[in-house]
């Protein structure tokens, strides 16, 4: 493959914004990535990175945020078998799910309470 723009130099990469052939001379880093040494191209692949960049925030967000929620539901669970499995008796099985209850609890909700403080402290500035 040859350079769109020099015709006689090999083309060393393609340029991420219009996926033309570029040589040595026409190549331009941007992020981890090639483009061509011009405005234009430039512009895009800046733009296709943010975009990329802030998908994959959003992603890691999400995943964090249901995962704290899931804990948070499965300690209510948890602790509600405890007690509905409560014998004036022997309660030992129900002290277990109560502690596993109460773990999950608190394992999902500190990590979400600090998330939310996070982002509140972050939309205020």
């Amino acid at each position: 493959m040859k350079c769109y723009y020099h015709k006689e130099n090999p083309a060393v990469g393609i340029c991420q914004a219009c996926y033309r052939g570029i040589c040595q001379d026409c190549v331009a880093i941007q992020e981890s990535s090639i483009c061509c040494n011009n405005i234009i191209c430039k512009e895009r692949t800046n733009n296709l990175f943010t975009v990329i960049n802030t998908n994959i925030n959003a992603a890691k967000s999400r995943k964090v945020r249901s995962s704290y929620i899931f804990e948070i539901i499965m300690g209510i669970l948890f602790i509600i078998i405890g007690y509905l499995f409560f014998s004036p008796g022997d309660n030992s099985f129900a002290i277990v799910f109560i502690i596993m209850g109460l773990t999950y609890f608190l394992y999902g909700i500190f990590p979400f309470m600090t998330l939310l403080y996070q982002k509140r402290k972050i939309s205020k500035k």
